[in-house]
């Protein structure tokens, strides 16, 4: 019995052994079939297809980097420290692309990352040639579009240039662009008679006194014979009945790069204009920019654009700062040079109207500034004293008022140094340097330089590889309040000037010479 049993149980042994071997086999069977049909999956048509397109990606990908990578370099737009980091990231994204392609692992993956990578490519191609072309379109405009008025009396029944057939133009001599603008309009209007005045001033009392029935005068002076006092209310007087605009090359220095220079001086100029920026217009803000790169210091100058100044344009003769705006910016810097006893020369020259001014403000997010005391402007906006933060709006109308202040533009120009520096902070940061294409896209229409594009790419670069903290440091000039009918521009005009004060200009050439050293 015992026998039989055992006997069975060595059947069932038996049975055991020979199943799981069998079981064995099976699945040695089925994982060579698998690794076949894996092999054969990876060496089928369509993975092969695949990995052709993971190659075409691949140096499509190359090439565009490539590409981009030489107009940076050549640009000098960025520090060597962030493109070695982009070079070497570049290598480890493309070596890991390479491997896992030869190794025939992950193809859809990798073309997934590849048309992204294009993409990314893509973008930042036409993202640099669009921030090439912007500033090589800012620092190329120099031209500037002198528009001028037909202006007849409010009483006169002309509505239109057709209506003055026949009248009699005043004209000023004084005006270089006035005879072009005459024979612009003589071939749209005919039968026209002209009369020739030493001035736009005296051209203009000829019009109210009805000693001519029309002035040919630039849309500009019409606001600064605004300003005079027996011819406030000008503006309002007369009717313009068409304009005709007159583009000419713009008189300027020959700017030249920057180069190993530590320091250079840039003219700000705000034109009272909204639209256009090649509009020749009066210069309302006026701040010199001392900048020092070696010690991460910049010095700003302002002065009142009521003072009242020797204009090297005229012979000399006296004149309020904001009118050398109506001769060119080139009148604006000699006329500052030679205030502040030629101890500098202008470097470049920044030029922005009342729509640059805010657009910038606004893509930097607005500004922060402090202000002293509250008020409301003449646009009815109300400003607390205290920290404000201010949209581009509201602070074009801060740094305007001046008639809410008994120092009047005294406190105007400490208001606009206030934003400048606020704007200047702003920019000079880092994390807005690597978005500056947005903010020069915004103002590419109401924003002028003559500071060559390798210049601005240099300056870019040295605050993201310096990442400087800048000290930036104002001064504003003051001086005594008059009235003056001498003023070169509105002459025999009683019109408010600002004297100068001798001991704040010898301040600020001491400002000047420190911050240069």
């Amino acid at each position: 019995m015992k026998n039989h049993t055992d006997n069975f149980v060595d059947m069932d042994l038996n049975l055991d052994i020979n199943t799981d071997t069998d079981i064995d086999h099976d699945t040695d069977n089925n994982s060579d079939n698998n690794h076949k049909k894996g092999k054969k999956d990876k060496n089928s048509l369509p993975a092969i297809l695949l990995r052709m397109v993971v190659w075409l990606l691949l140096a499509c990908e190359i090439a565009m980097a490539m590409m981009i990578g030489i107009k940076v370099i050549s640009m000098e737009i960025l520090p060597m420290k962030y493109l070695i980091a982009i070079f070497i990231l570049f290598l480890i994204v493309n070596g890991l692309v390479v491997f896992f392609n030869i190794r025939k692992q992950g193809a859809i993956p990798l073309i997934v990352v590849l048309v992204l990578l294009c993409a990314v490519f893509a973008y930042g191609a036409t993202a640099i040639a669009k921030v090439d072309n912007t500033l090589n379109k800012m620092s190329d405009t120099h031209y500037v579009t002198t528009t001028y008025a037909v202006a007849v009396r409010k009483s006169d029944p002309a509505q239109t240039m057709s209506d003055i057939k026949g009248y009699s133009i005043g004209y000023s001599k004084d005006d270089t662009n006035a005879a072009e603008a005459k024979n612009q309009l003589g071939k749209q209007v005919p039968s026209l008679t002209y009369k020739i005045f030493d001035n736009e001033s005296m051209a203009a009392t000829s019009l109210l006194e009805e000693r001519t029935q029309a002035i040919l005068i630039r849309e500009a002076s019409i606001e600064m014979l605004s300003d005079s006092e027996d011819l406030a209310h000008f503006a309002d007087s007369i009717r313009i009945v068409g304009t005709i605009e007159i583009k000419t090359a713009s008189k300027t220095r020959r700017a030249e790069e920057l180069g190993d220079r530590d320091t250079f001086v840039v003219y700000i100029s705000g034109i009272d204009t909204y639209g256009d920026v090649t509009a020749q217009s009066r210069s309302d803000v006026n701040i010199i920019a001392f900048v020092n790169l070696k010690t991460g210091k910049m010095q700003l100058i302002s002065t009142p654009r009521d003072y009242y100044v020797q204009c090297p344009l005229h012979d000399y003769a006296y004149d309020k700062l904001t009118n050398c705006g109506l001769y060119g910016i080139k009148c604006s810097e000699d006329t500052l040079e030679h205030l502040y006893g030629e101890t500098f020369t202008i470097d470049y020259y920044v030029r922005l109207n009342f729509s640059g001014f805010m657009k910038i403000i606004d893509e930097l997010g607005g500004i922060d500034v402090y202000n002293e005391s509250s008020f409301t402007s003449v646009d009815g906006m109300y400003f607390e004293a205290g920290d404000l933060h201010l949209n581009g709006q509201a602070a074009l109308y801060f740094a305007r008022e001046r008639k809410a202040f008994r120092a009047g533009d005294i406190m105007r120009a400490k208001h606009q140094m206030a934003v400048i520096k606020a704007m200047i902070s702003k920019m000079t940061s880092t994390a807005m340097l690597k978005n500056y294409s947005k903010v020069l896209d915004a103002v590419a229409d109401s924003f002028q330089t003559d500071m060559p594009s390798e210049t601005i790419y240099s300056l870019v670069n040295y605050q993201l590889d310096k990442g400087t903290n800048w000290q930036v440091e104002s001064f504003t000039l003051e001086g005594e309040g008059t009235r003056s009918t001498d003023a070169y521009s509105q002459k025999g005009r009683s019109t408010y000037v600002m004297l100068q004060d001798e001991k704040m200009i010898a301040e600020a050439k001491r400002l000047i010479e420190e911050n240069m050293k």
